[in-house]
């Protein structure tokens, strides 16, 4: 039931309401059906009752559309209720997304995280829904028939009880193993995704260097392991369901030999025996679909845990606490991805308000790490530091990624105040953008989503202004204008930039950091 509350979150007196809606509808059912069959019969057909025979089966045919049109309302409105249910869960897996530490989120390729967020999310949620949904209609319908049923013959309905027990034997000794197949499959998939992902990326590569047969056999590896976990879940889950249902076909057999039983010793009349069998039939196959949700609500179990998990990796996150003296101080700062990655051993550097410092560096001296300390998005394993919060600062690091939508949705110009507004019209113009402003900077050049990267950087008011390689992917004559941007709408704030070359640059920075 955790679960359950974990995915229909604050849906849950609509839940609440539509569950008590289809249990009633199906209650109703499922004891007048057979009810309406033995009156039918005994009344009309063997009674030779003609004129009731014909009204009462037109009252039969008004309740039951009266019925079908309940549930069609009910089918509806759960649909509903699931593409509610689908959006929130999605997007509160991507807040945690953007609560993760970038430690964690560089493990990992958008693959990866698309099928953690999106997919994951979708499914678990038409499993949790769909299933609870079903169980609670066949509980409903068990109850109704059952009731009737014994009405109809508490002597025959007496032997349904034997079939309790065994398959709650059953689903115990099935459930544990399910739940941890199900929960190994997802993480399974997952990785196939993750990998599918990186060899879709690597589509030149593949043909530039003639991969074709490695990508392939590493795709096929993964796919083996993954399909081998989810035939497993498969396999204990359908054993069980077989196992469920050659017992309840036992029970029809013994049914059916009683009732007959009962009629040829007149306890019980034809219509009653059609009623009593439509209501057993109603009994077992209910029975029936309760037990198949037993293994499913184990698979639910494991696919809701990843969900949470995912969910609680952004509580890991432990940022560096801020000092507003206005420096920023490290001292002694050690950094590895991992054991066998050491990028810094001994970091100290200092930047005192308003400086403005050049960093450079040979490829691979930890220059972007560097930066994503200075973000708080890295945090070192050892040594003290003190740094401003992320918003405070403002970056354009590389790669650099837009949100859909326009420029103006990128600069949030809606909550810009009307000198920052007048201020990008001023960038876009010195930079030669104009125009561009209602336009997706994705369907722009790389010179183009460079300059907007720019625009998007200077634009929030900031106390520490970090580029890392700012003119990189511009045109000759631009380089010039951008660097005299930045140095002029940063002036008296903290700057930091990375350039590699561009020598003539140098002289404009009151100090240069090499790495």
């Amino acid at each position: 039931m955790k679960r359950l509350m974990f995915i229909i979150g604050k849906n849950k007196i609509r839940f609440l309401w539509l569950s008590i809606a289809g249990f009633i509808l199906d209650v109703i059912i499922s004891m007048t059906n057979p009810l309406i069959i033995k009156i039918l019969i005994d009344r009309g057909i063997i009674g030779k009752n003609v004129r009731f025979f014909v009204i009462f089966t037109l009252i039969a045919f008004l309740f039951f559309t009266l019925y079908r049109l309940g549930m069609l309302w009910y089918s509806l409105s759960f649909r509903k209720l699931k593409n509610i249910t689908i959006k929130d869960i999605t997007l509160k897996q991507l807040d945690a997304y953007y609560k993760f530490p970038y430690k964690e989120i560089i493990k990992n390729d958008t693959g990866h995280y698309l099928s953690r967020i999106y997919d994951e999310s979708s499914a678990a949620t038409e499993l949790t829904l769909s299933t609870f949904s079903q169980l609670f209609i066949s509980i409903a319908a068990f109850i109704g028939s059952f009731c009737v049923a014994l009405y109809l013959s508490w002597r025959v309905t007496v032997i349904l009880i034997v079939i309790i027990p065994p398959i709650y034997l059953l689903s115990q000794k099935f459930s544990a193993k399910i739940t941890q197949k199900s929960k190994k499959e997802k993480s399974k998939e997952a990785k196939v995704r993750n990998l599918l992902g990186r060899l879709i990326d690597a589509y030149k590569n593949i043909k530039i260097f003639n991969l074709y047969d490695i990508a392939n056999n590493k795709i096929n590896d993964y796919f083996d392991k993954y399909l081998m976990v989810f035939y497993s879940r498969f396999k204990i889950s359908n054993l069980f369901s077989t196992y469920s249902g050659i017992l309840i076909s036992s029970q029809e057999l013994i049914i059916l030999a009683v009732t007959g039983y009962e009629v040829m010793k007149g306890r019980m009349t034809i219509g009653g025996l059609m009623g009593y069998m439509n209501a057993f039939s109603m009994v077992v196959m209910n029975a029936l679909a309760i037990v198949k949700t037993i293994p499913t609500l184990s698979k639910i179990k494991g696919d809701v845990n990843r969900l949470i998990e995912f969910r609680n990796i952004g509580n890991k996150v432990n940022q560096l606490s801020e000092k507003n003296s206005g420096n920023i101080k490290l001292n002694k700062l050690k950094f590895a991805y991992d054991s066998s990655k050491t990028i810094f051993s001994d970091l100290n550097f200092e930047a005192k308000k308003g400086e403005k410092i050049l960093v450079i560096g040979d490829n691979g001296s930890g220059k972007s790490t560097f930066i994503h300390i200075l973000l708080n998005l890295l945090h070192p394993s050892e040594g003290k530091a003190e740094l401003y919060s992320i918003e405070r600062i403002s970056a354009l690091t590389l790669p650099f990624y837009f949100i859909p939508g326009s420029l103006k949705d990128n600069v949030n110009y809606n909550n810009l105040s009307n000198e920052r507004k007048d201020m990008f019209y001023t960038l876009l113009e010195k930079i030669s953008l104009k125009g561009y402003e209602d336009k997706d900077p994705s369907s722009f050049s790389t010179g183009e989503r460079q300059k907007c990267a720019i625009i998007m950087t200077l634009i929030k008011n900031a106390d520490l202004y970090i580029f890392d390689e700012p003119i990189a992917n511009v045109d000759k004559k631009s380089k010039d204008p951008i660097m005299e941007m930045i140095l002029k709408y940063t002036e008296r704030k903290t700057l930091i930039v990375i350039l590699h070359g561009e020598e003539k640059y140098y002289k404009k920075f009151d100090s240069i950091f090499n790495i």
